[in-house]
């Protein structure tokens, strides 16, 4: 089944396909030469937030620059709106390694956000590393290892005053 380039389906699914162009191919490969000005146009529409991002992550798993404009882009929501996504986010990263960076950045940078948020990935790390440790030498054990102490070290290493993030007013003392 295939659709005008210029509409949206209507029945309420992502699935962007342009006239012409196998959706298996897509679904696969994500042909970006013939889709990738209807994805831009979905990324900048006002009906674009942050559940779409985080599914077009999954969708486009091994293209570079959909993952850093979409990671970027989740910069710009609310953390406690990202933080909602970080079960699928760290599966993301841990189950579907690429040369991609732009997923660990996000993350790391909302661990460097909030303790909250780095002792969450911390545990959900800790968790995969248990599932993939009889197979130590996988890459996605190897990445998580990675990313584990990353953040472990985030959390239980003084960090330099310049590199805190302090959003509490200065108290007075008397």
């Amino acid at each position: 089944m295939t659709q005008k380039p210029d509409s949206l389906p209507q029945d309420g699914s992502e699935s962007l396909v342009a006239e012409g162009t196998s959706a298996n191919k897509l679904d696969t490969y994500g042909d970006m030469t013939t889709n990738s000005s209807l994805l831009l146009r979905l990324f900048t529409s006002q009906f674009f937030d942050s559940w779409l991002a985080v599914s077009y992550l999954f969708r486009y798993p091994h293209i570079p620059g959909v993952q850093h404009y979409l990671c970027n882009e989740l910069r710009k929501f609310p953390l406690e709106e990202v933080e909602f996504f970080l079960p699928q986010l760290v599966h993301l990263l841990i189950t579907r390694p690429n040369e991609s960076t732009a997923i660990e950045s996000l993350l790391l940078d909302m661990s460097l956000q909030s303790s909250h948020v780095a002792m969450i990935l911390y545990w959900y790390l800790q968790a995969y590393l248990a599932d993939l440790a009889p197979n130590p030498r996988t890459v996605p054990f190897k990445h998580c290892q990675r990313m584990f102490n990353q953040v472990q070290e985030l959390l239980f290493t003084d960090i330099a005053p310049e590199l805190i993030i302090d959003t509490a007013e200065p108290t007075q003392h008397a």
